[in-house]
Order: structure tokens, then sequence, then C-alpha cells
């Protein structure tokens, strides 16, 4: 599970940063991954 975390974490940090200039913000539904979020948050640039 700890990879699909990492692969998924990526992937939405990928598309955060790419919609970084064209979105005015973002929504993250975490549906039980919560605890991922600050990591998300931190790898994307939001933090």
């Amino acid at each position: 599970k700890e990879e699909r975390a990492k692969v998924g974490i990526q992937i939405a940090a990928e598309l955060i940063k790419g919609m970084k200039n064209i979105c005015r913000g973002i929504h993250i539904m975490p549906l039980g991954w919560e605890r991922y979020v600050p990591e998300l948050l931190d790898v994307s640039g939001l933090v």
C-alpha cells in the first residue's frame, strides 16, 4: 500500500503543478488517505 500511495502522490503532484497557472485553486478529496495530504502538499509545492 505504501508504494501505491507514493505513486499516487507523485501523479497528483504532477497534476497540481501542471494546473497551477490555469486554476485558481484545487480541491483535494483524499477519501481515506488523509494522512498523505501533508506530503502531497509538500511535493506539489503548495506549502
